[in-house]
């Protein structure tokens, strides 16, 4: 089944909008459950602290 989740910020901290991201997308304290997350992000955002913080949430994603 397919099923899409969307949010947006306008966080300057990327570690910080990605967490809110995803805590709006999934809800707080939820596993993603996920096999693709796409990130849009704006230039000045540091995409390893983006990346970084979506593996701390546990979300089954693969690291590659």
């Amino acid at each position: 089944m397919l099923s899409f989740h969307s949010a947006s910020t306008r966080m300057v901290n990327s570690k910080r909008a990605i967490t809110e991201c995803m805590e709006a997308a999934f809800g707080e304290g939820h596993a993603t459950d996920c096999d693709l997350l796409v990130i849009y992000a704006s230039m000045g955002h540091n995409f390893q602290h983006l990346y970084a913080s979506t593996l701390t949430r546990e979300s089954g994603l693969p690291l590659w």
